[in-house]
Order: C-alpha cells, then structure tokens, then sequence
C-alpha cells in the first residue's frame, strides 16, 4: 500500500513539474523584459516654482537658498551680503526703491532682468534699459562671463533680448549681461533670465554660469524670487488673513440672500389710521370752553342740524316747539330730553358741551344719510 502512494506522489509531482516547465518556456519564448522610460511632466512644485531645479542644484554645491513665490523682500530686504534673484521686477514706490539701493550699498546683491513690462526704476537710475527687437529666434550660444573676473561659460540666450547700458555720455547697446557696482554690493542685470529655469538650466553651462552669478557674499543666502509679478491685494489678504477673507464671503453671501428672501406674499402697506370724527369734535369743544367760545359753537351746529333736517322733514321749523321735538325724536331715534338739551340748553362745563357736541354730530350724520328715517306726511 505504501509503494503505491509513493509512486502516485511522484506521478503526480512528476506531471506538475512538466506543466511549469512547459509554462516557463512558453512564457519566456512569447515576452520579454523591457525598460521604457514614460515621460509625466513636471510636478506641481517645478510647475509652480519655474526655479525649483536652479535652488536644488545650489542646495547641492552647499549654498544657502531659499524660494519664495512673492516679491515682499524688495521691500524688506534680507541681510547685507545675501543675494536676491527677481524673474520680473514690477514697480516699486519710492520708498521701497531707496529702501532696496541703500541695502545694495550695504553690500547686498541683486540679480534681475528687465522683463517684458515696464521698465524697473532701479535700472533706469543706472542707466541700464531693455533693447526689444522684433525679430525674435531660437537661442543663440554665446560665451559669457559671470562675473567680471570669472572665466567665460557658454550659454544660450534669446537673440531679442539684449539691453542698452549707458556709460557717462556713451551708450552702447547689444550687451546680454550688466553689472553695477554700487557701494559694497553689486547690481547684475541678465537679459535672459529664462536661462536658469525648468529644463533650461540643464543646458549647456546654464547651471554653473547662474551658481557663479548669484553667489553671496561668505556666510550669506540666495533667495529666489520666481514670482512673475508680485501678488494682487487679496492673494496677500489670503495670505495673511484667510479666515477674515471666509467670514467676509460668507456675511456678503447671507445679506445678499436676505435681499431677495421672503416667508410669504407682499402685503401692501397699511394705510394709517384714521381718527375719529368725534375725537376733533371733543377737542374743538374743550378747546371752544376754555376759550369762552361756546355759544358760537353751539349756535352754528344747532343751525346746521335744524338746516339739514328741515331738508329731510318739510314744514318742521314752523311747527311748534313740542311738535317739533316729537318729529325729530321719531326720525332720529334720539329721545326728547336729549334733544331738548341738545338744541336748546346751555353747558355748565365742558363735559355738558362735549356731550352736546356728540349728540349735535350723529344728528348732523342722520340727516346727512341717505338711508336714514324720512316721514312720509306730516302730523
């Protein structure tokens, strides 16, 4: 029993072995093994930091540098002897351009290029302006010294972009690089700055003729600022102060909202109130009392009343006097002691006249109304 599973184990490992074998060499006779190299791009930070390579190939020859994608150090600048690189200067206050040629004088160095806008304030006061040509090419070689006592490195510029440097009366234009020695420290102008950039600075002696160009003074640090022009008011406030910026957004976002919201219909205005025929009438009779002007008051609402009802009830102002009390009472449902003392008595106070008032008025208003009681004949 034994010698039959021992030869079965090694039939059946036998056939495994077989098939990996026939599978290893078809495997290897249909593919093979081959490095292609895909090209991505260049990351977010070489995309956002066009000097990325430039500050990693200090860093290796052990210099001091430092990024920084705004312009704030032409403003305050950094200590006497480091180096600033600006891409493209944008325009400066007064101030800051006496604040930066004093840090200059004090031994700081300033590598920049006049760029395509307008022209930077610090170049024109050293006589130093950009040459534009029209025709423009692919870069030219040239050999070019970095500094006025350094060997000769070659470099390829763009041919249209050159600068005019003046020399007391003389102008001589053409000239792809400038210094200017300005007390302690040094001013160089590149015409072509794009040199030390992206995949340029692979090229040629790019990258050794920008190490010796910007290099600080012993001790010092090279900051460079890629920045194509320095940021607006509300990318510093983002900066700063994001949270304020969100707050801001979001009370503008609320009160705007709250413009065009309602809970329901638009209702009309309410109309104002309207006040009380009586209450003018209770006010001119005090008013009247106090003033001893009563009587006239009186009389020319009593004639009133008696005008408008003898409209409504012929012949009643003919009629006697207890006649006439009775038609009255009848017609306008007001009693006969209250009209005898509305139509004849004579107030003790103002309370008597602002009742007598009242009573004079709704018999103004009955006989005024259409619908009210008329006598068909007379008594």
């Amino acid at each position: 029993m034994r010698t039959e599973q021992r030869l079965l184990a090694l039939t059946l490992s036998g056939t495994g072995l077989v098939l990996v074998a026939a599978l290893a060499s078809w495997f290897l006779t249909h593919f093979e093994r081959r490095v292609e190299q895909v090209p991505v791009g260049p990351s977010a930070a070489a995309r956002a930091n066009p000097l990325l390579a430039f500050e990693r190939f200090l860093a290796g020859l052990g210099i001091a540098v430092e990024s920084r994608p705004d312009h704030a150090l032409l403003a305050a600048p950094p200590p006497p002897g480091d180096t600033l690189v600006v891409r493209a200067p944008g325009p400066l206050s007064p101030r800051q351009h006496q604040r930066l040629r004093d840090w200059i004088a004090a031994g700081g160095r300033l590598v920049t290029t006049p760029g395509t806008g307008p022209r930077h304030a610090l170049l024109e006061t050293f006589g130093i302006h950009p040459e534009h040509w029209t025709e423009s090419g692919p870069p030219m070689p040239v050999r070019l010294r970095p500094t006025p006592g350094a060997p000769p490195l070659e470099v390829a510029l763009a041919p249209e972009r050159t600068l005019c440097v003046s020399h007391g009366d003389k102008q001589r234009c053409g000239q792809p690089l400038a210094h200017r020695e300005i007390g302690a420290g040094r001013l160089s102008v590149l015409a072509d700055l794009d040199i030390l950039t992206r995949q340029r600075i692979g090229e040629r002696d790019h990258a050794l003729f920008g190490a010796r160009l910007v290099a600080p003074a012993p001790g010092g640090k090279v900051w460079l600022l890629y920045a194509e022009a320095p940021p607006g008011l509300l990318a510093r406030l983002w900066a700063r102060a994001p949270l304020a910026l969100v707050a801001a957004a979001l009370t503008l976002a609320v009160w705007l909202w709250s413009l065009g919201a309602r809970l329901g219909p638009t209702l009309a205005p309410a109309p104002p109130p309207a006040r009380d025929r009586l209450v003018h009438l209770e006010a001119g009779a005090r008013f009247l009392w106090r003033h001893r002007r009563a009587r006239a008051l009186l009389a020319a609402s009593r004639a009133q009343v008696l005008r408008l009802w003898a409209r409504r009830l012929p012949g009643i102002a003919r009629t006697p006097r207890q006649q006439r009390l009775s038609r009255l009472a009848a017609a306008s449902g007001e009693s006969r002691a209250r009209l005898a003392q509305a139509l004849e008595e004579t107030p003790r106070d103002d309370r008597a006249l602002i009742t007598l008032t009242h009573t004079l008025a709704r018999l103004e208003q009955q006989a005024r109304s259409p619908g009210g009681n008329r006598e068909s004949t007379d008594p």
